[in-house]
C-alpha cells in the first residue's frame, strides 16, 4: 500500500485472509483490502468489500468506517437517497458504541437530504445534532450553520418564508456569539447579512435589518465577505428609503447608498489582510454605476464601469453598452 502497488496488495490481503481465518486482526485485512480496491479502480469489488464487512463485523473502528465509506461514494456520485440510507443505517445501528462516526453520519445524512431537496428530514437530522449535548463541539456547530443555511434555502410560501429566514437569523446569531473564534462564525456572519437582506426585502420593513447590518459591519468576528455583504445591504435599504423620500431627501439617500457600494467595490470595508470577495466586489460596482446614472453623474459612471471592465474581463461585453452610454452623456455635457 504504501508503495502503491494497490494490486498486489489486494493480493497479499487476499493470501493473509486466507490462511488466518479467526485472528484478530481479520476486520482490519478486510477493510485495507477493500480499500486498496477502491485505489485500484475497482470500485464494484471495493462496494462489496466494504458491504461485507459492515454485514460481519461489529467492529467500534472499522465497521464505522466501512460504513461511511460506502455512504461517501454513493453520495460523492449524486446519489442522494443511497448516501442518506448509508448515513442513517450507521447512526441508527446499535450494536455500534458512541462516537464521532455517528454524529457525523447524522450530519451526513442532512446534506444528502438536502441534495434531494428533502428540507424537513435535513432540518431534522440537524436539529437532532444540534439539541444533543452528548454531539462534539465542532459537529454541533456544523449542524447549527447546516440548519440555518436550510431555513434560507428551502421552498415555501412568503408567509412561512419570513419566519424560516428569522429563525435563521437567530441561529446565525447563536453560532457568532457562542462560537466567535470557530471558522464557521465568519460565514455565519456572512449568511446572517444574507438573510437580513433577503428579510427585509420581503417584509418591506428595513429598519431591524439596516440596525443589524451596521452590527455585521462593526464587529470585529465579521470577515471581509460579511461586511461586504452588509455594505451592499445598507446601499439597498437607503435606495428603498429614497422611495419615500421627498427630492431633496431622496438625492441624498442616493448618494449615500452609491458610497457604500463604493466601500466595497473599492474595497475600503477590507481590513489588513483580506482578500475581495469576488461576488459582493461585482454586484457593487453595478450597483455604484447604475445609481451614477440615476445621479447623472456620467464621469463617475464611465469610470466605475471601466474598473468593472479590468477586474472582470468576462464582463467586458455587456458594459460596452454602459460605457458607450456613459461617454455620449459626457460628450453631449460637454458640447
Amino acid at each position: 500500500q504504501q508503495e502503491e502497488k494497490w494490486l498486489d496488495a489486494v493480493a497479499q490481503y487476499d493470501q493473509w485472509l486466507a490462511v488466518n481465518t479467526n485472528h484478530p486482526a481479520r476486520v482490519a485485512a478486510e477493510y485495507y483490502r477493500a480499500w486498496s480496491e477502491f485505489q485500484a479502480g475497482r470500485d464494484t469489488n471495493a462496494i462489496a468489500g466494504f458491504t461485507n464487512l459492515v454485514a460481519h463485523y461489529n467492529d467500534a473502528v472499522f465497521t464505522p468506517l466501512a460504513q461511511l465509506w460506502v455512504a461517501d461514494y454513493y453520495f460523492g456520485r449524486g446519489d442522494a437517497v443511497g448516501a442518506e440510507q448509508n448515513y442513517k443505517a450507521l447512526f441508527q445501528n446499535t450494536n455500534l458504541p458512541p462516537s464521532d462516526f455517528i454524529y457525523q453520519a447524522r450530519l451526513m445524512a442532512g446534506r444528502a437530504a438536502l441534495a434531494r431537496q428533502g428540507w424537513l428530514d435535513g432540518i431534522s437530522h440537524f436539529t437532532n445534532l444540534t439539541s444533543d449535548l452528548n454531539c462534539p463541539v465542532d459537529l454541533r456547530i456544523q449542524a447549527m450553520f447546516a440548519y440555518g443555511d436550510t431555513l434560507m434555502k428551502m421552498d415555501s410560501p412568503e408567509t412561512n418564508k419570513l419566519a424560516n429566514l428569522g429563525t435563521a437569523i437567530e441561529v446565525f446569531s447563536k453560532i457568532c456569539d457562542a462560537y466567535p473564534t470557530n471558522q464557521y462564525a465568519a460565514l455565519a456572519w456572512g449568511q446572517k447579512a444574507n438573510c437580513l437582506l433577503q428579510w427585509g426585502q420581503l417584509s418591506k420593513d428595513y429598519d431591524p435589518a439596516s440596525n443589524a447590518f451596521h452590527q455585521v459591519i462593526q464587529s470585529p468576528q465579521a470577515d471581509g465577505t460579511a461586511r461586504s455583504i452588509a455594505t451592499v445591504g445598507l446601499g439597498l435599504v437607503m435606495e428603498k428609503q429614497a422611495e419615500k423620500a421627498t427630492n431633496g431627501q431622496k438625492n441624498q439617500l442616493l448618494l449615500m447608498a452609491r458610497d457604500r457600494y463604493l466601500d466595497v467595490f473599492y474595497g475600503k470595508v477590507l481590513r489588513d489582510g483580506e482578500i475581495p470577495d469576488p461576488f459582493w466586489t461585482r454586484k457593487a460596482g453595478w450597483e455604484a454605476g447604475r445609481l451614477a446614472e440615476t445621479l447623472q453623474q456620467w464621469s463617475q459612471a464611465l469610470s466605475i464601469y471601466e474598473q468593472l471592465q479590468k477586474s472582470f474581463p468576462v464582463l467586458g461585453p455587456r458594459l460596452e453598452r454602459n460605457i458607450r452610454k456613459a461617454q455620449d452623456q459626457l460628450n453631449r455635457d460637454i458640447k
